[in-house]
């Protein structure tokens, strides 16, 4: 029980850092700016934690990288639809006219990403052994 415990704490706090990673510079006097930033480290943690379970399931940093790639490929097509760049220093933070919209838009990218990383984990989850992992480490 202890092994899982740690395993769930250090999926939380890599998963944070991984999402926090994305939004490194923006305006911190700006509202609508630190609502983009706590939604897309939410959007981006939540897809670094099923990138996590994969990695713990295949131990193949190869498959996190192309299921990353793939993901950046694809947001990065539609990102001009939804997520449109300004100069606010992040390709991610923008509080101009459409700062409202992108901030729903992380949002709702959040919570798919939740529902996807839901079902990784019940369809491998349940078959990754934390007792071995910890012992190889």
């Amino acid at each position: 029980m202890i092994s899982i415990i740690s395993f769930v704490l250090s999926a939380v706090v890599s998963s944070l850092v991984f999402g926090a990673a994305h939004v490194l510079e923006f305006d911190p006097s700006s509202p609508v700016a630190w609502g983009q930033a706590v939604a897309k480290t939410l959007e981006s943690g939540v897809f670094g934690l099923a990138l996590l379970i994969l990695y713990w399931k295949t131990r193949n940093i190869w498959a996190c990288g192309l299921a990353h790639g793939l993901f950046d490929f694809f947001a990065g097509y539609t990102e001009g639809l939804f997520v449109p760049t300004g100069d606010s220093g992040s390709s991610y933070i923008n509080t101009g006219e459409d700062g409202a919209r992108i901030l729903i838009t992380y949002f709702i990218i959040a919570a798919i990403n939740a529902g996807l990383t839901f079902i990784v984990w019940k369809k491998v989850g349940k078959t990754i052994d934390f007792e071995k992992i910890r012992r190889e480490w």
